[in-house]
């Protein structure tokens, strides 16, 4: 059969007018709904996510580099299940 297992699929990062983070895959189909603040790439087949926090300047970077303070971040599967 040419089904593709889900945990070959490749998906990146997308972002409602609210600014929140979702994922979708290579053809543009929304996965993992935009839900949360900050999220960074998927790998190996989990991504780190938050749902709070703010992004805030490197010190001494002249508000060039910027990095994503929050004390609750989790780890999601790449079907938006929060890993324990």
């Amino acid at each position: 059969s040419s089904d593709v297992c889900s945990s070959d699929l490749r998906l990146f990062r997308i972002t409602d007018d609210k600014g929140l983070i979702g994922f979708a895959d290579t053809l543009g189909n929304i996965v993992i709904k935009p839900q949360f603040k900050f999220a960074f790439p998927f790998e190996n087949g989990k991504a780190k996510v938050t749902f709070s926090g703010e992004s805030k300047d490197v010190p001494g970077s002249n508000g060039e580099k910027h990095y994503w303070n929050s004390s609750d971040w989790y780890y999601i599967d790449k079907n938006g299940k929060i890993l324990k």
